[in-house]
């Protein structure tokens, strides 16, 4: 709830009013809004694009799968290539030299 509901609220409690051409001089008259058919038509066409952003994040994870096992499967220190059936090791950098002289060096 928010900045949309306030909106149609400011939509449901405003009176028709009527709608007049502006290319002619005077104005005609063209007809009268009708507000309760303007929040239908809004809350509508919401509707229609969360059913379809609903529909797109169901996709959502299935796409999400492999990306998840290959992330796995890296950091469970290896992976598979694509072309085959290889396994690479993904080695971790070690360093065996002294970092410090010192223990208190990082104090």
């Amino acid at each position: 709830f928010g900045r949309a509901d306030d909106f149609l609220d400011l939509v449901l409690s405003t009176p028709p009013s009527l709608v007049l051409s502006s290319d002619t001089f005077p104005p005609v008259p063209l007809g009268w809004t009708d507000p309760l058919w303007v929040a239908e038509r809004i809350i509508a066409i919401r509707s229609e694009i969360a059913s379809e952003w609903k529909d797109v994040m169901g996709e959502v994870k299935g796409d999400h799968s492999k990306l998840s096992t290959n992330l796995f499967r890296v950091m469970m220190g290896r992976t598979i290539e694509e072309s085959g059936n290889d396994i690479i090791e993904i080695e971790e950098e070690v360093t065996f030299d002294d970092l410090s002289d010192s223990a208190g060096a990082f104090e």
